[in-house]
């Protein structure tokens, strides 16, 4: 007995799948199904029905609702193509758009192998790539938030506490500096970020550290970029040079 193929284009939204099938043949009929609901248990009964007709082809247009039924007509081991759309061979002048001919349309494109397939993720680089764009949104809602509260702040004559070189050369009539020594970044402590935090002053500098004996001798690290000629010894620091600092302990004033 002869296995007859049938090409079924759904089109897809959210509540609701139009089904039309076209049979296998240039000149196959081509024959509107219905409209079922978008459920996994309406989509497994019309794969049921419509296997006992012989094999099927499912296809439909890539979009927001993902690849749950492609994965779920795959698993019911039958063939699904996940279709570009903005690949689908379109007639000029094509205007008039509704569920059933949409349908209809995929079906019969499917059967003549002009539909364009899309990569179809597994569920785990489907996972990865969910976490990836949540990561990028989370970040974009951050900056737009950072940025409106910014904005907040200069409307009302405040300014934010920003770090010595983001500040991109900008000045203030007061600076105030908060260097810590036990958060791990000991590297970060040389002569070069104490110049460049206290030019960002024009009247007035305060610092604030957790140990006030070392800030000193920290602070003092030369990390100016020599030539092959110059060979300084290993660890070689300046001597500290008094800069007029008001150097406090802890967060007190003074």
């Amino acid at each position: 007995m002869q296995t007859v193929r049938s090409f079924v284009g759904m089109d897809v939204h959210k509540e609701t799948i139009s089904i039309s099938v076209a049979e296998d043949g240039r000149n196959g009929p081509v024959r509107f199904i219905g409209v079922i609901p978008n459920q996994p248990d309406d989509i497994a009964k019309m794969a049921k029905r419509l296997a006992k007709h012989g094999e099927l082809d499912f296809c439909y247009e890539a979009g927001g609702c993902g690849y749950n039924i492609y994965r779920q007509l795959t698993a019911l081991g039958h063939s699904c193509t996940v279709a570009a759309t903005s690949l689908i061979p379109r007639k000029p002048g094509e205007r008039i758009k509704t569920d059933r001919r949409d349908s209809q349309k995929l079906a019969i494109l499917h059967r003549s192998g002009d539909l364009t397939k899309v990569w179809v993720p597994d569920a785990t680089h489907e996972a990865l790539r969910d976490l990836v764009r949540a990561r990028v949104d989370a970040s974009m809602h951050l900056m737009r938030a950072r940025q409106q509260l910014l904005a907040f702040l200069l409307r009302h004559g405040r300014s934010y506490a920003v770090t010595s070189h983001s500040s991109q050369g900008q000045t203030a009539d007061r600076v105030l500096i908060h260097v810590d020594s036990a958060e791990g970044h000991g590297e970060l402590l040389n002569s070069r970020m104490a110049y460049v935090s206290v030019s960002r002053a024009q009247y007035d500098v305060k610092m604030y550290t957790n140990d006030a004996k070392t800030l000193g001798f920290e602070l003092s690290r030369d990390v100016t970029k020599t030539t092959a000629l110059d060979h300084p010894e290993a660890g070689e620091r300046i001597k500290p040079q008094s800069v007029g600092l008001d150097i406090s302990l802890g967060l007190s004033l003074g």
